[in-house]
């Protein structure tokens, strides 16, 4: 408390780990103006609710048109709202494009992602995932000529219960990024990560496979902007992975997806000189 009493502004970015309401409150308690950075595209949504204003941080900082149709559609108040462009994605637009791949097999990588709302410091695989990981690795032992490699998200340590004949863990080195392993695959499935939009920013082929019934389609907007499928049933993977393989897609206008591609850090200082 004494540290954001401290502070000219607070600020943080809104994740799994963060209790938004209960970092507003701290913040109007010590009577610092706060900004929420939601870092993730499409998600997040649910965490603000406009029906309490108290739970309102002053700036709520968002990264593109889909995520903000989301908050206003939700009844958050237009004047808190800032587009900013997303941070991450940002370090993707200094990456060159990967070229075609020269390799005798149909590199195929899979996305695997934690617990969708874990709680803090959970570091567990979510069985959704590994359904879809199963699901996915009997698609691709169907294709011929077909190479599987899961990446899986940061946060998930061995040992893990992921556990499929003939397909390789890439190992997360603190080097690794997620360009690296797009740029080494020639198509990108997942659920709901983000990488499937960085497989979209760098040419990559990518898919959503979200097979679970009882859990609501992720990021459905948002995919459907980006131009990535979303499919519920194991046989569309195999139809996917069957399709001619373009080496290249088409350009991908980022502009038209994010706001301020490539100065979200400019745009995220100057939202907090308005407090500050």
């Amino acid at each position: 408390m004494r540290q954001i009493a401290s502070a000219r502004v607070f600020v943080y970015a809104a994740s799994w780990y963060n209790n938004i309401p209960e970092l507003v409150r701290l913040a109007r308690q010590a009577g610092t103006p706060s900004v929420c950075v939601m870092a993730d595209i499409g998600f997040g949504v649910e965490k603000i609710d406009p029906a309490d204003p108290s739970t309102l941080p002053d700036r709520l900082c968002v990264a593109d048109p889909v995520t903000k149709t989301l908050f206003l559609r939700r009844g958050v108040p237009p004047s808190i709202l800032r587009e900013v462009g997303s941070p991450y994605l940002d370090t993707i637009l200094h990456d060159a494009p990967p070229g075609p791949l020269e390799s005798s097999e149909q590199r195929v990588g899979l996305l695997v992602n934690p617990e969708l709302d874990p709680g803090p410091f959970a570091r567990s695989t979510n069985r959704a995932e590994l359904d879809v990981a199963r699901q996915v690795h009997q698609a691709v032992a169907t294709v011929p000529g077909s190479l599987l490699t899961l990446r899986l998200h940061p946060r998930l340590t061995p040992p893990h219960p992921i556990d499929l004949p003939g397909a390789t863990i890439d190992p997360i080195e603190p080097r690794s990024s997620m360009t690296d392993f797009v740029s080494g695959q020639h198509r990108i499935l997942g659920s709901y990560s983000t990488g499937l939009l960085v497989a979209r920013m760098l040419g990559r082929p990518a898919l959503s496979f979200q097979p679970s019934p009882q859990r609501p389609v992720q990021r459905a907007e948002v995919f459907e902007a980006w131009g990535i499928p979303v499919v519920r049933d194991a046989a569309d993977v195999r139809a996917w992975l069957l399709e001619p393989l373009e080496e290249r897609m088409e350009p991908f206008a980022i502009e038209a997806h994010l706001y301020q591609p490539g100065l979200s850090i400019k745009a995220i200082a100057e939202v907090i000189s308005e407090l500050g």
